[in-house]
């Protein structure tokens, strides 16, 4: 008969507990995996599956409890971590989501909208489309695995223990927020210029054309200008995602170099 003694059993469940939870909080935040038309159960079963192969890589601390008020401290270590890692990503596709949303301004779909699962609340119907296409290019272009690899790669640079995660490093995270306005602008700037240039245009038409109604007239060509301008930027929107999420994870890389203690000097590269 098979035995096991109560350390045993408590070291077995610690190597893969702390681990599951870093890789949970991560796959609840970062896009394409927090997408919430993913149950729920499959969300949870690819983190599980993540997590058995990682897990026995890795080291664990040595006589902390799970259920202990150590343990329980890891245990919110490792949920701010995955967050915080997932919080990256977030920024580009909420970026993404942002210059869509004012491109619909611009080009008179304000009024256009729909409910986005991914928010549990109403959006824009150019944004929503944006975001699904930089979704969609991004996993074409394997980059869920490179999420994967920068996950595996924050073990080595914040191994699991209970030293506390520094200050510089939320500050850096805080930071990271300029990322949202200026890739969203980047992006959505060149139809903003353009649309402004076709509304100037149609504005001094309609001053030397009384007979010509503008809002007939202006508000069809700006949603065909819109539209047209729209397809030609798919063409550069899957190359500007990647190296923006490249960004984000070098954002995160330097946040975690600042969380980590100096018994702590692994780095962490995407």
């Amino acid at each position: 008969m098979i035995q096991f003694t109560a350390t045993q059993l408590n070291g077995w469940i610690a190597m893969y507990w702390w681990p599951l939870v870093r890789v949970l909080a991560f796959i609840a935040i970062a896009p394409p995996f927090a997408n919430t038309e993913i149950p729920t159960s499959i969300k949870v079963a690819f983190g599980v599956v993540i997590t058995v192969a990682l897990a026995p890589m890795l080291p664990a601390p040595a006589g902390v409890s799970v259920g202990s008020y150590e343990g329980l401290w890891i245990t919110l270590v490792q949920v701010l971590i995955g967050l915080a890692l997932g919080f990256c990503v977030q920024l580009v596709f909420s970026a993404v989501s942002g210059a869509g949303e004012v491109m619909s301004v611009q080009m008179g779909l304000g009024f256009a909208s729909l409910l986005d699962p991914t928010q549990t609340e109403s959006s824009m119907l150019l944004g929503r489309f944006l975001s699904l296409t930089a979704v969609t290019a991004f996993i074409a272009g394997d980059g869920h695995l490179v999420l994967l690899h920068a996950l595996f790669d924050s073990f080595t640079a914040l191994p699991v223990s209970a030293a506390p995660l520094g200050n510089p490093g939320w500050q850096t995270l805080a930071g990271g927020g300029t990322i949202v306005f200026a890739l969203a602008l980047r992006i959505a700037l060149p139809i903003i210029a353009i649309m402004m240039i076709v509304n100037l245009g149609f504005a001094v038409l309609s001053r030397t054309a009384q007979a010509l109604n503008p809002f007939a007239v202006g508000i069809a060509a700006t949603l065909v200008v819109g539209l047209m301008l729209v397809m030609v930027m798919m063409t550069s929107l899957a190359p500007v995602v990647e190296r923006s999420v490249m960004d984000a994870l070098d954002l995160g890389g330097r946040a975690f170099s600042q969380f980590s203690t100096p018994q702590s000097s692994g780095q962490f590269r995407p």
